[in-house]
């Protein structure tokens, strides 16, 4: 866990180490932990764990080779490292030895995280050092990285296929800058401090910014699964070329006979993605609900220490409502639990609601928490402190984003408070389930599937479950889902998409269900949000005159990306799992949990798992009369029964709408000559309106917390 930066200007002025030793405090996470630094011929690289219940080694993530030949940078987690070993014949596999794996490789009996990292560094390394230009798609897990050639005069930059760790970059006529995040590229002197108004209105777009859309003009974002390559001439000018060098393939099908082979697969999957995240002898905690998705963390993280005989116990985190009964999930939660002997520590959810740590100064237009003072905010304070009883730092501010982006969770006081309790029971790494839904989940139906493989029986069942679940009639039921994707997907394989895409195809066939009045007869659009455009995601309160002056495109990358697809199911199943919402909640949730010195880690997050549920037919993934299926299969035996029949997605979201209703007062000052009118991103009068609609009833659900956090955001740094 480490954040890494640099500078590279291998013309004009020598390189003063103190321009981009700014950049390393810039990280928000603290100051503690080692520090590496190289500087030379104008090339800086700097590199800092954040690891604090490491060893104290004295070799880092961040080496050198030659006389200024080489120089690298990276904060990773290898999930190959045996692999990697094995192509540099394992003469340079640093570490190799102490950690074969196998059938038993639960116990990979390596110390510490951050004896991990610097292992996985050297491989990484010595991979770039040997096939420089072929290393990245070698490589499997979470990693961000910066090599230095000196000898060519190239930098290169690569990012872990599913973007797991971050990595920014600005290029400039004599130089280019690169870092962990956009902050501490603003930290050098001569970068100019622009808002990006396309990212503010995806973000006001159901918070669903993709990558590589950066808050700060100016500043570029590696994309996951790409390679971004600086070659400087000889006056000192970059050249930048970038290459994908992975992405899902649309081609790659997988076809067994019973759907026990699909789950069997799954389940040796998921091992193994828990395998690669517990290589440390070193506790572990779980944020546990009664779904599926943290049940199969826990679950599986526990049979895999006992079958290592580890003598360090999973731990896990809850919720614990009582006044909002239909969310609390702790009944499921403890048939896991003592089942597996995992203690569990609750965290009232009344304590710990949206807005329950708020004090206000309206005069100053200022949003604040009891005592104003931080780990982010103030250069040079060591990490977060936390008492034995878990409670979050005086002041800390659980509300406050950081600089970098608007992006925060509503939930962020539990977000806190478990992580809290987390450090103070010695946790190194934490296990949440963010992307299981998007994976396993996500509301992709394939009747069409299911008629093409001859389940005549199964289909009817899935229409009449999907009728009932949408409330529409079965006429209409049949031709969304079932006669509308099948004509889409084979006159897609019929017609050129120069001529005619799926995109359009999909719009002629949306016109001719309006003709026949067939979008009366239901709401077909859950689940399915990044297929619809964004000017549809947009509340009523923002400005249409800002969203055309931010020319956002009529339809989401990730959407236009999926369109390799044939199958409409797979087309979903593609926006499902690579949601930008989801991946920045997860990079969030890493940030805060480095702040209290924890790991972040998403079993679910596995480039594995997702080029083989991609590759799934949908409907043995998920049928609407068996949420999960696929998963629910692959965990049987693994999770007890009575947690398995009783998983069930539950949703927070009555403990946000109370709270909500509950602030309403404070929310509306706060919301009363805002920077968002002053910058005309939204009409006051519109969303003062339509809040007290919401606070008075005549609405059930508005989104709010998009234009509330970015608030909270341009008023903190935007002044």
């Amino acid at each position: 866990m480490s954040v890494i930066c640099g500078v590279v200007q291998v013309s004009g002025d020598a390189m003063a180490p103190i321009r981009f030793r700014r950049m390393l405090r810039a990280s928000s996470s603290g100051t503690s932990g080692t520090a590496w630094e190289y500087c030379r011929h104008g090339v800086a690289l700097a590199c800092r764990s954040l690891q604090t219940k490491g060893s104290g080694t004295q070799s880092g993530p961040l080496l050198t080779a030659g006389d200024g030949d080489a120089a690298f940078a990276c904060d990773a987690r290898l999930d190959n490292p045996d692999v990697i070993a094995a192509a540099l014949n394992g003469r340079r596999a640093v570490g190799h030895a102490s950690r074969q794996r196998g059938p038993s490789a639960a116990a990979v009996a390596v110390p510490c995280s951050e004896c991990i990292e610097t292992a996985d560094a050297s491989l990484i390394f010595s991979l770039l050092r040997e096939s420089e230009e072929t290393a990245a798609e070698q490589l499997l897990g979470d990693f961000a990285y910066a090599y230095w050639n000196g000898r060519h005069r190239r930098l290169r930059l690569a990012r872990d296929a599913m973007g797991m760790r971050p990595l920014y970059y600005r290029v400039e006529p004599r130089r280019v800058l690169f870092a962990s995040l956009p902050s501490q590229i603003l930290a050098v002197d001569g970068v100019s401090c622009r808002l990006n108004e396309t990212a503010v209105a995806w973000y006001l777009a159901g918070m669903q910014v993709p990558s590589g859309c950066v808050f700060y003009s100016g500043i570029e974002e590696v994309l996951p699964g790409q390679e971004v390559v600086a070659e400087f001439s000889p006056d000192g000018a970059p050249r930048i070329r970038t290459r994908r060098y992975w992405t899902p393939s649309p081609r790659g099908r997988l076809i067994y006979r019973r759907h026990s082979d699909y789950a069997e697969h799954l389940r040796e999957l998921l091992f193994e993605s828990m395998r690669c995240r517990l290589r440390a002898r070193s506790r572990v905690g779980v944020s546990l609900s009664g779904g599926m998705d943290s049940l199969t963390a826990a679950c599986v993280a526990a049979r895999l220490r006992e079958e290592a005989g580890a003598d360090t116990t999973v731990r896990a985190y809850t919720w614990a409502f009582t006044e909002l009964p239909q969310c609390d999930e702790r009944e499921n939660v403890y048939r896991a639990a003592e089942y597996y002997g995992i203690p569990v520590r609750e965290v009232s959810a009344e304590e710990t609601a949206p807005f329950s740590d708020w004090t206000n100064d309206w005069n100053t237009g200022r949003l604040h928490t009891t005592g104003d003072v931080g780990g982010r905010d103030i250069q040079g304070v060591g990490r977060l402190d936390v008492s034995s009883s878990g409670s979050p730092p005086e002041g800390l501010r659980l509300h406050a984003p950081y600089r970098d982006e608007p992006f925060s969770i509503m939930f962020q006081p539990f977000l806190y408070r478990s992580l809290a309790l987390a450090a103070a029971d010695g946790i190194s790494t934490i296990f949440y389930g963010n992307r299981g839904d998007m994976v396993c989940g996500g509301w992709v139906h394939d009747a069409p599937g299911l008629m093409r493989a001859g389940y005549c029986r199964q289909l009817f069942r899935e229409l009449r479950g999907l009728s009932r679940a949408y409330g529409a009639a079965r006429i209409a039921t049949v031709a969304h889902f079932l006669l509308f994707p099948l004509v889409n997907e084979t006159l897609t394989g019929l017609i050129p998409p120069h001529l005619l895409s799926s995109h359009q195809l999909q719009a002629r066939l949306a016109g001719i269900a309006r003709l026949l009045k067939l979008h009366e007869q239901g709401d077909f659009i859950a689940g399915n949000v990044l297929l619809r455009t964004p000017s549809e995601l947009v509340e009523s309160h923002i400005r249409r005159d800002f969203l055309e002056r931010a020319e956002l495109p009529e339809r989401h990358p990730v959407a236009v990306d999926a369109d390799r697809w044939r199958t409409v199911a797979g087309r979903q199943r593609h926006v499902s799992v690579f949601s930008p919402l989801v991946q920045r909640g997860i990079l969030f949730g890493r940030r805060v949990a480095a702040e209290f010195g924890i790991d972040f880690a998403d079993p679910w997050s596995d480039r594995r798992i997702a080029e083989f549920v991609l590759a799934c037919p949908q409907f043995q993934v998920e049928r609407i009369d068996a949420p999960k299926r696929l998963a629910r299969s692959a965990m049987y035996g693994t999770i007890p029964w009575q947690a398995l029949r009783a998983a069930k997605k539950t949703s927070p979201e009555p403990l946000y709408l109370r709270a909500l209703r509950r602030n309403a007062p404070e929310i509306l000052r706060f919301l009363t000559g805002s920077r968002c009118c002053d910058l005309g991103f939204v009409n006051e009068a519109a969303l003062r309106h339509r809040f007290s609609r919401f606070i008075s009833g005549e609405t059930a659900i508005f989104d709010i917390w998009s234009t509330l956090s970015l608030e909270m955001w341009l008023r903190r740094y935007w002044t």
